[in-house]
């Protein structure tokens, strides 16, 4: 699969939200470069929650833009995610500190993307502010009726991306839990390649202080992996339920 996809504007005169197709591509050209050149992960898995732009094509008002994955209103199958406070905060982060403001996000999630690896990403800003500014007196409405003050915003934008994932019937957010080890024979989720593969703890190889013991897996395909850490297998199975360790 090709990691890019085109982006193009509709040919319409003015849009439902004030603008015309030159001002829409402009506005979404301005946001994502800005994303681009100033995007910081706070991840620990350190992925990029929004496209890249490779390329524009004028006078077609066209986008390459690097592929998120699919749109939660077009999932299919079942999505896992592992790390949803960290990606979103990660989200966050990066809108405040480039002082954006993403004002399009519907109930059907058809703007927020997410990979076969539970990696979220937020797509179409051709209805968004930047600096504060709104290009439209329909975008400023828009605005102050989803979410009121610009204090206000980041909160409940957040909030409003987490409801739109929980209802989601395809993605299945993982909670912590209290489980402390791993033990022999323990179904896991081995996370050092992706695709992630399920394995079996087969043995446990304890270190000096026997705190944090490093693990052997057996691989579903029968391969044995030794000296595995924690880390790389967080995800422990019961019943066909996940666990975040």
């Amino acid at each position: 699969m090709n990691n890019y996809i085109i982006k193009k504007k509709n040919n319409y005169g003015i849009y439902f939200h004030g603008l015309s197709k030159y001002h829409s591509f402009l506005l979404e050209y301005n946001c994502l470069n800005k994303l681009n050149k100033n995007y910081e992960c706070i991840c620990r898995d350190k992925v990029n929650h929004f496209p890249k732009i490779i390329n524009v094509y004028l006078p077609h008002y066209k986008f390459m833009l690097t592929r998120c994955g699919r749109s939660l209103n077009k999932l299919k199958k079942r999505v896992i995610i592992t790390n949803l406070d960290e990606q979103l905060n990660c989200i966050i982060h990066n809108l405040y500190k480039n002082n954006i403001k993403h004002l399009d996000m519907t109930s059907d999630g058809k703007n927020m993307c997410i990979d076969e690896n539970g990696t979220i990403a937020i797509i179409d800003f051709d209805i968004s502010s930047i600096n504060n500014k709104y290009a439209s007196n329909k975008i400023y409405k828009r605005f102050t009726r989803r979410y009121g003050t610009n204090k206000n915003y980041y909160k409940k934008f957040r909030e409003k991306m987490f409801n739109i994932l929980k209802d989601n019937k395809f993605v299945k957010i993982l909670k912590n839990s209290k489980i402390k080890h791993f033990n022999k024979g323990d179904k896991v989720l081995y996370t050092k390649h992706k695709p992630h593969q399920i394995a079996i703890v087969s043995n446990i190889i304890l270190n000096m202080n026997n705190l944090y013991p490093d693990y052997e897996i057996t691989l579903i395909n029968g391969k044995t992996i030794g000296t595995v850490d924690k880390y790389l297998l967080r995800i422990k199975i019961v019943n066909d339920k996940y666990y975040i360790y």
